[in-house]
């Protein structure tokens, strides 16, 4: 919970701030929300909330917070690898930069910048798009995205994925006894 306060002719007043602290509470609209427009208030349960400018260093917390539930529980994709990998790599250019006052390195600090934002301009929205409209057709289920929590979204893709997996090798055994 955050305090929000708002100063009126009559005084002070404090409000709390209910946020989204766990994958299986955020929706996953909210979640495609926050990496598309880069904007933490989608961390807000109140929808009034996600029109503020700014908010609190304390979201990034819980941002961060919520990531390494996603990751303990399906673990890191070759993109956050990658990512990482990058990261690392421009933390020790940075130093590099700091300690020698070798200008070409910005060069080299700016070309991991472009690859991180290559790694990440993808079209989230587009991909989510597809992606959960496959998975209406796949389950025959009508889910609401602001519904639907992240967690389920990803057990969701996990156990059609297993089952798509399972259906192929089921095929190739077919195919293998019809051929002896």
């Amino acid at each position: 919970m955050f305090q929000k306060k708002s100063s009126k002719t009559t005084g002070m007043k404090s409000e709390k701030l209910s946020v989204y602290d766990s994958i299986e509470d955020i929706p996953i609209w909210n979640w495609v929300k926050i990496n598309e427009n880069k904007n933490l208030n989608y961390l807000y349960k109140d929808e009034r909330n996600h029109k503020f400018r700014a908010f609190p260093i304390e979201l990034h917390d819980v941002w961060l917070d919520l990531n390494q539930q996603l990751w303990d529980e399906f673990g890191v994709s070759q993109t956050y690898k990658r990512y990482f990998h990058l990261m690392k790599r421009r933390i020790v250019l940075r130093s590099d930069l700091i300690i020698t006052g070798n200008t070409y390195l910005e060069n080299e600090i700016w070309l991991i910048d472009q690859d991180i934002k290559r790694l990440f301009d993808t079209k989230v929205k587009e991909n989510f798009s597809k992606t959960f409209w496959r998975i209406r057709m796949y389950t025959k289920l009508n889910l609401d995205p602001k519904k639907i929590s992240v967690k389920e979204y990803h057990d969701l893709i996990g156990v059609i994925n297993s089952e798509a997996k399972n259906s192929k090798d089921g095929n190739k055994q077919d195919q293998k006894r019809r051929r002896h």
